[in-house]
């Protein structure tokens, strides 16, 4: 059986009109764009 592993979500900046997320590890074929 396979085990998926949760991601971490880290809040880098924010500001009342910008915010940066990182959010690892994902699955295999999402974050492509």
């Amino acid at each position: 059986m396979l085990e998926i592993e949760r991601p971490k979500i880290e809040r880098q900046e924010i500001s009342n009109k910008y915010g940066r997320f990182i959010v690892e590890p994902l699955e295999r074929g999402y974050g492509i764009t």
